[in-house]
């Protein structure tokens, strides 16, 4: 019961919100997050994907501690105190680090390419593309940059480079999320299982560990 409540409050405050087809950029930012958050609960219930706490350098998270950020832009964005579109600016997302580097595993880059003001709708699903990126692949932290941005063309050439499609429509979106999540889990749980064998030699006396003055000498820095 909560639950339904719950629901029906975030469809009417979205209604009350989304009333025209374009949205500003801060507005778009929440809806995409939503949009993506839906689709992972929908395939994935069990997954427990919710948006993360207020503060968090993440915009979702599952069960696992699996970090998810989300970035997007459109081809049209809606004039300040306006109903009516305008053109955006070259498509680039922001993908600076921060002071703390980046911390999340994987980012979905939203496109809404739709350029013709009487066909787009931002509110539509279907008109959004997704590229899913793990962190890892994309180009190193610039943290002492004030900026770093990436494009989406070479978001693209990325993407091949997976195997993945240049980007993809919002029904393979919480499937293709799902993928690189559970590589990114077994991933975890490899190192977790080597830490915890390479414990237990230690506790058998199969493998010993070396005092700071060892590896110092072994290195050839002792006195």
């Amino acid at each position: 019961m909560v639950n339904r409540i719950r629901d029906d409050a975030a469809q009417y405050l979205a209604s009350k919100v989304c009333q025209g087809r374009f949205m500003p950029f801060d507005l778009r930012d929440v809806y995409v997050e939503a949009l993506v958050c839906c689709a992972l609960r929908d395939a994935f219930p069990d997954a427990g994907w919710k948006p993360a706490e207020n503060g968090a350098p993440w915009d979702l998270e599952d069960d696992n501690y699996t970090y998810l950020q989300v970035k997007q832009a459109s081809a049209l964005s809606q004039i300040p105190g306006s109903e009516c579109s305008e053109r955006a600016r070259p498509l680039f997302f922001d993908i600076h680090p921060g002071k703390l580097g980046r911390q999340t595993h994987l980012y979905v880059f939203a496109w809404h390419p739709e350029g013709n003001p009487d066909i787009a709708d931002h509110r539509d699903a279907g008109q959004w593309r997704f590229c899913v990126m793990p962190e890892d692949e994309l180009p190193e932290p610039a943290v002492q940059q004030k900026t770093q941005r990436i494009s989406l063309g070479r978001l693209q050439v990325l993407a091949k480079r997976l195997g993945l499609q240049p980007t993809i429509p919002y029904r393979e979106l919480a499937i293709t999320i799902n993928h690189f999540a559970s590589v990114i889990l077994e991933a975890d749980l490899k190192d977790a299982r080597q830490a915890e064998e390479a414990l237990e030699r230690i506790q058998r006396g199969e493998e010993r560990t070396y005092s700071s003055q060892e590896v110092m000498a072994k290195l050839g820095l002792g006195s």
